[in-house]
Parts: structure tokens; C-alpha cells; sequence
């Protein structure tokens, strides 16, 4: 693994920069991310069918809601498009106040946003997340290493070169982003090793993630508790596809009111009563 040390250096340097770029210039790799997702978005398909296609080898037990998380479409890459263009939009963080003080002796205290420095990302299926992680992580004056599941490599491929392309237009360094498109897990392991040149490792998926990455990692983490989302129903109510003679106590009929490969989705069996 000494091959990706070098890797490793310029993202450090990467980092250095990107901490003291303006904000205007950052917001400007996004606009034009998402200028450049648009124009190939026929190739960022393209390379999703290959992904969907070759799904069959690489996760023969795919549920319907796992190839649901991997696919993409038009309306779906101009969702994340228009992710881009909104996280632009946003003020900059960097140098922020936060809270300011004077204490009795005369010292004057200040609490500051600042950048966390190198961000290792480890998400799986959803191809989007590599969208949406560089542009909060950029936005914020943050590297990131993003490592997908082998499932959506072929798509993340594209998705890391169409946002390295976009820092290259600001004349920021490609260092910026690094995506692994190796899925050999060894780098990985090795990766969440390296405590002096990564500052947190942010594991986004299942609970197997999660516990892999707590037990391997020495960086920091941050990491997310499983989510709970009930549909609280009044007694009398009927679940599903029953109707209730009062209107206000209709629940849509699946119970999920988003996609339902997605974590905020409504559960199946979680319909409580109450009242």
C-alpha cells in the first residue's frame, strides 16, 4: 500500500490550498459541476447501466430497494444538479463568527468555522453521495476521499472525473477530490490507518458499515445512530389501504412517503395508534 502514500501527500497539499481559497472560487467549481453533469449526463447513464447490468455478480441478493438506491435517471441526475447549484448558492462558512467575547482581563475570544481539513467518506450504493459529499465538503474548504461500494463504481468513475474537470476550471487542484475506483478493500483498511494524513473518516450506510469502520478506524469519526421513522396513526384509523370515514385520519397506503430505498422512508411495520 506505500503506492497510495504519494496520493496521500498531494491531498494533504490539496487541503493547505483549498483552506485558503475564496468562496466565490469554490462556488464556482460547484456552478460549474453541475454545468458539466448536465452536458454528460448521457455518459454518467451510460455508465449506470453497466453498473445495474453487472449487478447480478456483483450482489446477486440485490433487494428491489437496493438497485432502486443505485439506479439513476435523468430527473435524478438533474435533482443532483440542482444539489449542486443550491449548495453554490449558500453563504461561505469559512471565517465565520460564530461567537465573540471579551473576557475581564481584556482578551477578546472568538469562535471561528474553520475547515476539519481531510475528509474519508465510505458510502455504499447511492451514487449521488459523491455529488452531494464534495459539494458540502468543497462549499466547507474540506478535501474529501471518497470510496463507493463496488457495486456503483463504474458510475462513480464518471462522477470523479466530471468534478475533478470542475476544480481544474478554478484552477484548484484535482487533489481536491480523490475517488477510489479500486474496490479492493485492503485500501480501505489501510486508509483508515492513516491518522497523521486523514483528520475524520465519516462512514455513511448500514450498521455493518458502521461497526467495520468503528472497529478499524484510528481517525475520528462521525458517524449517524440508526433512524426511526414511525407514521403515528389515531386510534380508529385504519392502516394501509383501509380508509377511515374522517379524512383527517387518512394515512397513505404504503405508509412510505418518500423513495422507499432511501433512509427517511416510512417502514413497513412501524404504524403506531395513538390517542
Amino acid at each position: 500500500m506505500k503506492d497510495l502514500l504519494p496520493e496521500l501527500a498531494a491531498v494533504r497539499v490539496a487541503a493547505r490550498e483549498l483552506r485558503i481559497s475564496a468562496g466565490a472560487r469554490r462556488s464556482a467549481v460547484l456552478q460549474r459541476a453541475r454545468e458539466l453533469l448536465l452536458e454528460r449526463a448521457a455518459s454518467v447513464l451510460e455508465a449506470n447501466s453497466r453498473d445495474l447490468a453487472a449487478l447480478s455478480k456483483t450482489k446477486p441478493d440485490a433487494t428491489p430497494a437496493f438497485k432502486d438506491r443505485l439506479m439513476l435517471s435523468i430527473a435524478r441526475i438533474q435533482d443532483m444538479a440542482e444539489s449542486l447549484r443550491q449548495v453554490a448558492g449558500l453563504p461561505d462558512p469559512v471565517g465565520e463568527v460564530v461567537e465573540e467575547r471579551k473576557l475581564e482581563g481584556g482578551l477578546r475570544v472568538r469562535k471561528v468555522r474553520s475547515p476539519l481539513g481531510v475528509i474519508f467518506m465510505i458510502f455504499e450504493s447511492r451514487p449521488n453521495v459523491a455529488v452531494e459529499a464534495f459539494s458540502l465538503a468543497l462549499k466547507s474548504g474540506n478535501v474529501m476521499i471518497l470510496r463507493g461500494g463496488k457495486e456503483s463504481m463504474q458510475t462513480t468513475a464518471v462522477l470523479y472525473a466530471i468534478l475533478k474537470d470542475a476544480l481544474q476550471s478554478q484552477k484548484l487542484p484535482r487533489a481536491c477530490l480523490w475517488g477510489i475506483e479500486d474496490p479492493d478493500r485492503a485500501i480501505t483498511e489501510f486508509l483508515l490507518k492513516q491518522k497523521d494524513s486523514i483528520d475524520v473518516v465519516v462512514p455513511r450506510g448500514g450498521d455493518g458499515l458502521i461497526d467495520y469502520v468503528v472497529r478499524e478506524s484510528k481517525i475520528p469519526i462521525i458517524k449517524n445512530d440508526r433512524g426511526l421513522c414511525p407514521c403515528l396513526r389515531p386510534r380508529g384509523c385504519r392502516s394501509r389501504h383501509g380508509r377511515s370515514d374522517r379524512p383527517e385520519r387518512q394515512v397513505p397506503a404504503p405508509g412510505r412517503l418518500q423513495r422507499h430505498g432511501d433512509a427517511p422512508a416510512q417502514p413497513k411495520r412501524w404504524s403506531l395508534p395513538f390517542g
